[in-house]
């Protein structure tokens, strides 16, 4: 499918010009990932621009005790914009040590690992090497904290016993790929947690780690477009239901088999389909979480707008610049400038024009 707004955009990067992304008209569809693991059920789902291309998906980790998690990049036609989501990453660390178990291995399905300081610790010590060890003269540019996602990240990850505290930043890197010059932000949330019981242990995770890529000064422009897809970000409440049956029994320590992949596939396409009150609250609890946290981040990226969706009747995150939206009951959005373009013309799917929420 032809995309002008974003194939005119590209051009423009060739030729160096500024980047507009509301001249034409700019079309978003739901992608929807699937866990070949779980029947094949919806994982989650988002918004993208409609010819962007999306790799990756679910991966099951039998030797982790965060078992699944989403590592894909969404990239535009010719793959210079691109989301990263990168896998979700889980520590441990006991001052003292843990006797054979050293640093980089595998403890009770933790990664043996000191705490990083914050974003751009972790970003140069863990990230870079594991996902950015390909690129020419990479180096970081930029780094800043980010307390107010930290502060509206705390009040979703407290249990009772356990003392957490969260730090947030981004991190914007630089390097080459291919004779490219990039420019990339990094943004994650790092959630520490510690026991009153046990003082010399530290549990540690990446709560959120995610990334924005264009061409060198060309990343602040597109960042609007990227925001939405992130903040668009939905969890279907079958698939955290399978996740939740897998990981209590990891935890639990109830099938010691599970710790291998054939096992893991087995015991997955077995967990019961039901969703129970408690899992249903825990789903809807967690999404209201991360619309409270998405609309922070949007916050500070800025550049987007928040419309109602008359289809869903929730409110709906787009790049800002465009007069008008619309929607359709398939979920899928067009932005455009001009005042005379009506998507019903010549069409047999019904478009409702969307409102700004506040207007």
């Amino acid at each position: 499918m032809n995309h002008p707004v974003l194939n005119r955009a590209l051009a423009q990067l060739i030729l160096g010009a500024s980047v507009s992304f509301a001249a034409e008209p700019m079309k978003f569809k739901p992608l929807v990932v699937h866990d070949p693991m779980v029947n094949n059920i919806e994982a989650f789902r988002m918004l993208v621009p409609a010819d962007w291309t999306a790799q990756g998906g679910i991966v099951w980790r039998a030797d982790n005790v965060i078992p699944a998690t989403a590592s894909m990049t969404i990239a535009s036609p010719n793959g210079l914009a691109v989301l990263s989501l990168f896998p979700g990453q889980n520590f441990t660390w006991m001052e003292g040590g843990y006797g054979l178990f050293g640093i980089g291995d595998n403890y009770l399905g933790n990664i043996v690992m000191p705490p990083m300081a914050d974003a751009a610790e972790f970003t140069s010590r863990i990230l870079i090497p594991q996902f950015r060890n390909n690129v020419a003269g990479l180096r970081i540019v930029q780094k800043e904290d980010l307390p107010a996602i930290a502060q509206a990240v705390a009040p979703t990850i407290q249990e009772p016993g356990v003392q957490k505290t969260v730090r947030a930043g981004k991190v914007r890197i630089q390097y080459e790929s291919s004779g490219q010059p990039f420019d990339e932000d990094i943004y994650l949330v790092l959630v520490y947690s510690s026991f009153p019981a046990m003082p010399a242990l530290t549990l540690w995770s990446t709560e959120r780690l995610y990334s924005f890529r264009a061409p060198r000064g060309q990343l602040d422009s597109y960042a609007p477009v990227l925001q939405a897809m992130v903040s668009s970000f939905r969890l279907s409440p079958q698939w955290l239901n399978a996740f939740v049956q897998v990981q209590t029994q990891w935890i639990q320590n109830q099938m010691q088999s599970i710790r291998n992949a054939g096992a893991l596939s087995r015991y997955i396409s077995s967990v019961h389909e039901e969703i129970s009150d408690m899992n249903r609250q825990a789903f809807e609890n967690r999404q209201a979480s991360m619309d409270r946290i998405n609309k922070n981040f949007s916050q500070y990226i800025r550049g987007v707008d928040e419309y109602n969706n008359p289809f869903e009747g929730r409110p709906v995150e787009l790049p800002s610049g465009y007069h008008q939206a619309w929607a359709n009951s398939s979920g899928e959005y067009i932005l455009t400038d001009q005042t005379s373009f009506n998507p019903n013309i010549g069409s047999n799917v019904e478009w409702k024009p969307l409102e700004k929420t506040g207007d």
